[in-house]
């Protein structure tokens, strides 16, 4: 099996990326099941300087099972719209007037899907 080098910053605007792994419902367009995400962490007081049209936030919630669920973010005539991205957790839309009414965690840059379990992260200093 021949190997494959992929580059993943280690930053995005000076914050550190992570990756978690997705836990979701068959409906969601964007991600599946066990798709790895590249994840950027922000204080949630600074997610302004973050976030834009059309991104997928995380939002704290309140779930035992889970630390924060992911919503499609829309900012519409002065409002922050967030749309859950799937049925799972039967989450439903929502809009807040400032954004420091809620705890948005995270901003997610991309996925990896079908990531074998042969795949390992290794980091190489360039």
């Amino acid at each position: 099996m021949e190997n494959l080098l992929l580059g993943i910053p280690e930053t995005w605007n000076e914050l550190p990326i992570k990756l978690s792994r997705i836990t979701t419902g068959e409906d969601n367009k964007y991600f599946m099941n066990d798709d790895i995400a590249m994840v950027v962490e922000f204080d949630p007081n600074d997610a302004g300087k973050y976030i834009k049209n059309g991104d997928i936030v995380t939002i704290e919630t309140e779930n035992e099972k889970f630390d924060y669920h992911a919503f499609l973010y829309q900012k519409i005539k002065g409002k922050h719209h967030f749309i859950p991205i799937s049925n799972f957790e039967n989450k439903t839309e929502f809009a807040v007037t400032n954004l420091n009414e809620i705890k948005i965690l995270a901003k997610i840059l991309g996925s990896f899907r079908e990531i074998s379990e042969k795949t390992s992260f290794i980091r190489i200093e360039i």
